[in-house]
């Protein structure tokens, strides 16, 4: 154990100094005495007094606070490849889930620094051992969603062992249980299955059967129709369009929570109410869609973890909310596209068209075309979406066949050949959604500069990432054709509860104007808002505040004078994480 903490103290060092000899190597009126200090400033106190909790599948973690710190990361021992950075914290504290009862985990914790975009880390703490257990008796769903004729299993477990338990329906009519606590679904419906141990505890199951997609509650008209040949038009043709892009929309278990208004009724659009405005000046408005929208899969309430993974499935009411906001178009390449399975693919995709959004990154049909064409005032835009990263296990969901025409995998070949169609079918200017990086890291990762590379070399006009949750750097690639093409490499969360990091609460709004001069589309200029979600607004929950004025700050939310501190230490950490856009 000696030997594994020296070689991660050694490394941790080496990274520093490295580090900081590139500041050095980059800055002529730097010297030697001054990146010595520099090594000072940055090298952060380890943290000690690391302790562990043991629950359920779970573990919670503490250490002391250390000052200076931006933030922790949590590492796992691992037999072949030693301590593996897992898990970020904003707080001396973290709780996570997706362990296995009965087995030992070894973890440790370091602080870091945020310098230039890159975090410095601290070394490791001294590591902490401890074995999950479940000593508590619990169900294992509390809510399920069955189709008529199909079954599910029902269990209470202590210590991991099913226990004898009395099973009861409400309604045999809607869903009957066995003894063996196997629910049959009968008919359409909702009823409640009563679980009793022979000490008298109780436990409660809803059960869905054949749960409806439930009706749009506003306008589903939209801006732009689509043509026989797949492609949409707002059938203007003035050749110049702004183009408004956001970062990722999701519905948490807690965003659910304060959504409902009743049984299977959710209204999440006050989230937006501050920004709908601003979207309405654009001509086409574009978000990450990070969930599927399944009524036959449970929702993030009903069922917060598959697999011990976030469950990223939301009523399809959400899809109200961003008709409200004003968003046109929505891409769903991302690591949770496989939650729901073959069916939540499917259900997803029909509930946009039946709100008629356009949308890419997902597919039900084999040839179907992996990206979409959207005429914007004449000038022929491509949206394209894929994702770089795995799914969480999630992929047992589907077959292998199913997977192939599905999900919008990171594939080189495909990526490049789709490219080339899209510019046989017109395509002016692309715009390429990419799924990649470290969650919860402000750092840009290698393969996040190749990735973004060979996606401007195939002739890409505009890379917008998504997947660190947090914002990262805007920044240029130089094509191999000599085009410099514009890099946001995170938009960061636009619509979420997540809180591991303050920045999780982050995010911009990207302004994008485009023009067609002499038949060739260029960018005409950029520009962004810095947005915070906040937690509540005038009694409203997770609504996202833009920040814009000439002098940084909203005057009229002075108003709200708890949100004012947080607002601008927001607004402080945005223009240093992204700067200025040229």
């Amino acid at each position: 154990m000696k030997k594994n903490m020296i070689i991660c103290r050694f490394i941790s060092l080496t990274m520093t100094i490295l580090f900081l000899l590139s500041l050095y190597a980059c800055n002529n009126n730097n010297n030697l005495d001054q990146m010595s200090e520099n090594l000072s400033k940055y090298a952060l106190e380890t943290p000690v007094n690391l302790s562990a909790t043991p629950k359920d599948s779970a573990v919670t973690l503490t250490w002391d606070a250390v000052e200076g710190a931006d933030g922790y990361r949590i590492y796992e021992y691992r037999e072949e490849k030693g301590y593996v950075g897992i898990k970020f914290s904003g707080t001396p504290s973290k709780t996570f889930s997706n362990l296995k009862n009965g087995i030992e985990y070894k973890f440790a914790v370091a602080s870091y620094v945020i310098v230039n975009g890159v975090e410095i880390y601290s070394s490791l703490s001294e590591p902490v051992c401890v074995t999950p257990v479940n000593n508590v008796l619990t169900i294992n769903n509390t809510t399920i969603v069955i189709k008529s004729g199909e079954t599910f299993e029902l269990y209470c477990r202590l210590y991991d062992i099913k226990q004898n338990m009395k099973w009861v329906s409400k309604d045999p009519s809607i869903a009957s249980i066995d003894e063996n606590g196997f629910v049959l679904g009968i008919s359409q419906g909702v009823t409640k299955i009563i679980a009793t141990s022979e000490s008298g505890k109780c436990f409660y199951c809803t059960v869905y059967v054949d749960r409806k997609a439930p009706e749009a509650t506003v306008s589903t008209l939209s801006r732009y129709s689509k043509k026989n040949d797949g492609t949409y038009t707002n059938e203007k043709s003035t050749n110049s369009a702004s183009i408004i892009l956001t970062g990722d929309l999701m519905a948490t278990s807690t965003q659910h929570s304060y959504a409902k208004k009743g049984s299977n009724i959710y209204d999440f659009s006050h989230s937006f109410s501050l920004v709908r405005d601003i979207f309405s000046s654009a001509d086409l408005v574009i978000g990450n869609l990070e969930m599927t929208l399944s009524q036959s899969n449970t929702y993030a309430n009903e069922e917060s973890k598959k697999l011990g993974v976030s469950n990223c499935n939301s009523s399809p009411m959400y899809l109200d909310a961003l008709k409200y906001a004003g968003y046109d178009a929505l891409v769903t390449a991302n690591n949770h596209t496989a939650d729901s399975g073959a069916i939540g693919i499917i259900e997803t995709i029909e509930n946009l068209e039946r709100y008629n959004f356009i949308h890419t990154g997902s597919n039900i049909e084999r040839d179907s075309k992996r990206y979409s064409i959207i005429d914007v005032n004449g000038i022929k835009v491509a949206l394209f979406s894929y994702n770089s990263k795995t799914y969480n296990g999630k992929l047992a969901f589907l077959t292998e066949d199913e997977q192939s025409y599905m999900l919008n995998h990171y594939d080189k070949n495909l990526i490049k050949s789709d490219i080339d169609n899209a510019k046989l079918c017109g395509a002016e200017f692309i715009i390429f959604y990419i799924h990649f990086g470290t969650q919860n890291s402000v750092t840009v990762t290698k393969n996040q500069l190749e990735i973004a590379q060979y996606l401007a070399d195939c002739g890409v006009d505009f890379i917008a990432g998504s997947h660190p949750h947090i914002l990262q750097k805007y920044s240029t690639v130089t094509a191999k054709d000599g085009r410099e093409v514009p890099v946001i490499y995170s938009l960061g969360n636009f619509c979420s509860s997540m809180e591991e990091l303050e920045t999780n609460r982050d995010s911009i709004i990207f302004c994008l104007n485009i023009k067609k001069i002499n038949g060739r589309v260029v960018i005409e200029n950029m520009s962004y808002i810095p947005c915070y979600t906040a937690t509540t607004v005038n009694g409203n929950h997770f609504v996202i505040v833009p920040i814009q004025s000439d002098n940084g700050y909203v005057d009229t939310l002075k108003i709200y004078d708890d949100l004012y501190i947080k607002i601008k230490e927001s607004f402080d950490r945005t223009i240093k994480t992204i700067g200025t856009i040229k």
